[in-house]
């Protein structure tokens, strides 16, 4: 059974993490795609599976400004990860909050970041 539990969405495409049970292994499965609609093609399109969602998650976390895309979803099992990974990423590349402008309330909205 697979579940999702992480979405980003942009107008170049998504990056998605879906949890996957089968006979009480669990796995994660990143999917990532980029399309151009200037050309009307995919660029790339892959899936890559992981043990975790913590190295799934990094994945993304380490090459895109995440934070500045669209977060469609997330599971309320990873909100807390996912809201600490936040504030160390803003922290490490001295980001000002205020410089997320109308990202903020997208961010709010999915990660409860006042609590």
């Amino acid at each position: 059974m697979k579940e999702l539990v992480f979405k980003l969405l942009s107008e170049g495409g998504s990056l998605k993490i879906e949890r996957e049970n089968h006979n009480q292994v669990e796995k994660f499965l990143y999917y990532h795609n980029e399309y151009d609609p200037i050309a009307d093609e995919i660029l790339s399109d892959f899936v890559t599976e992981y043990e975790n969602f913590e190295d799934a998650f990094q994945t993304i976390n380490e090459k895109y400004p995440w934070f500045r895309l669209h977060l469609d979803f997330i599971h309320e099992d990873y909100k807390k990860y996912v809201k600490l990974e936040l504030i160390k990423t803003l922290q490490h590349h001295q980001i000002p909050v205020s410089d997320l402008n109308y990202h903020l309330d997208n961010l709010n909205d999915k990660l409860d970041l006042e609590d």
